[in-house]
């Protein structure tokens, strides 16, 4: 990583400090990010869209399927913004292939994840522990080339660093998405039942247990997510590795220079 080239100030931040970044980053590099959603979130969205009104299936089944879809999407992301942070112009395809050269490890450490996630969650209350402890394994995967256990181990060691904001962050998170669901639902039936008088033609969230808009919203989450929780790994390595007194030594070494010159 260059830090020099960050368009970002390299400091550390609070957890409120890191949400607004990832609100001021995301609307920044909104084309990048629409143009990789496009490409690897519509799909998904189509796909599970499929599965309910042409192959039937119930709406519980299609909401685990777009979260873990969701969940695995997060990676393009997380390639895209390490990328746009540090001065890069990294277009759908070169993302796309970088993150494929890296999607058997990702989806393995995944999995790793997903089979921790069960044994937390049988204990009625190791669920959001776990969610803690695996909260870096995208970046751990994609940025730092680990394989899928040493991704885990690397991700524990981070996270112990902010036990407490990593806790916090996990919670805003998983609020984000929820709340994205609920937005696009209120502002679809606001859309098309009160301003179209349309009706319900597509169901209701509420009242059959999901909808084609509801669905929307929960993809649309995913690369806010992905910036959010890279900003916090920045934050956290920034904290651990004073990232942050580095950048300024280079600026005083860059200005040293200027002035020999």
């Amino acid at each position: 990583m260059n830090l020099g080239a960050s368009v970002a100030v390299i400091r550390p931040r609070s957890l409120g400090e890191v949400l607004d970044l990832g609100f001021r980053f995301s609307t920044t590099f909104f084309r990048p990010y629409a143009r990789l959603a496009a490409a690897v979130l519509g799909p998904a969205a189509v796909v599970t869209i499929g599965l309910r009104y042409f192959a039937g299936l119930p709406w519980i089944w299609v909401w685990i399927i777009a979260a873990l879809l969701s969940i695995v999407l997060e990676g393009p992301f997380t390639v895209l913004t390490s990328r746009l942070l540090f001065g890069e112009r990294l277009g759908v395809r070169g993302t796309m292939r970088f993150y494929r050269s890296r999607l058997g490890a990702h989806v393995g450490a995944l999995l790793l994840t997903g089979f921790y996630s069960a044994l937390g969650w049988a204990t009625f209350f190791g669920g959001p522990f776990v969610a803690v402890f695996y909260l870096f394994v995208d970046e751990a995967v994609l940025l730092e080339n680990a394989g899928a256990g040493a991704a885990h181990s690397r991700s524990r060691r981070l996270s112990a660093e902010r036990s407490g904001s990593s806790f916090m962050l996990v919670l805003t998170l998983l609020s984000a998405r929820v709340g994205a669901v609920f937005l696009f639902e209120s502002l679809g039936d606001a859309i098309i039942n009160d301003v179209l008088q349309l009706g319900r033609p597509f169901g209701s969230l509420l009242h059959d247990g999901g909808s084609p808009i509801a669905l929307l919203g929960l993809f649309a989450a995913t690369p806010f997510i992905a910036v959010v929780r890279f900003l916090a790994y920045i934050d956290i390595r920034t904290r651990s590795d004073a990232w942050d007194v580095q950048v300024r030594f280079m600026d005083l070494a860059s200005r040293d220079a200027a002035v020999a010159r």
